[in-house]
C-alpha cells in the first residue's frame, strides 16, 4: 500500500464524525462502546482506511476496518463510499464464527448470512431503509459488482 499521510489516533480525528447510515441517519461519534485503539490513514489515491479493535464480548474479539473510498468526500455513507470489513483476532471456539478467526471479511459476509437476507428491511441490512454495513458482503458474494437490485 502506498500511503500518502501519517496515520492519525482517535485524538487527531475521529474516524465517524461525519459519517452516516444507508438510510441517511448520521453515526452517533460516541456509539462506540468497546472501541480499544483507532486509527486512520490515507493512500495516495484519496482512499481512507480506519481500524479499530472492538471488544464485542469474552467470546470474540474484532478489528474493525472501515474503508472509505473517497476519503473524506461525502456522501461519507455505509454502502455507498465506506464499507466495513472485520478481522477475527479471538472466538470462542464453540462460537459460530469460530471458522473466520484469522481471515479479513466483509462485516456480515462470514457465509452465515444469505444475500437475500443481508439485502432485507431488517435493522443493520444492506438495505436503503437500515443502516447499510453489511454492503461490502452482497458486492463481494456478488464477484466485486454491484448488481442491478443494489440498494442505491
Amino acid at each position: 500500500m502506498n500511503v500518502a499521510k501519517k496515520p492519525m489516533s482517535l485524538a487527531e480525528g475521529n474516524w465517524n464524525s461525519e459519517l452516516y447510515f444507508l438510510n441517511g441517519s448520521p453515526v452517533d461519534p460516541d456509539s462506540n462502546d468497546g472501541v480499544n485503539h483507532q486509527v486512520r490513514f490515507y493512500l495516495s489515491d484519496g482512499t481512507s482506511i480506519s481500524c479499530y479493535v472492538q471488544s464485542q464480548s469474552s467470546d470474540w474479539k474484532r478489528l474493525s476496518i472501515l474503508i472509505d473510498i473517497n476519503g473524506d468526500k461525502k456522501p461519507n455513507k455505509f454502502g455507498r463510499d465506506v464499507f466495513m470489513f472485520e478481522y477475527l483476532i479471538y472466538v470462542n471456539p464453540n462460537h459460530i464464527y469460530y471458522p473466520f478467526v484469522g481471515k479479513i471479511v466483509p462485516d456480515f459476509g462470514n457465509g452465515i448470512s444469505s444475500r437475500s437476507a443481508l439485502l432485507s428491511n431488517s435493522a443493520w441490512n444492506c438495505h436503503k431503509n437500515q443502516q447499510g454495513t453489511p454492503c461490502a458482503a452482497v458486492i463481494v458474494r456478488d464477484g466485486w459488482r454491484i448488481a442491478d437490485d443494489y440498494p442505491w
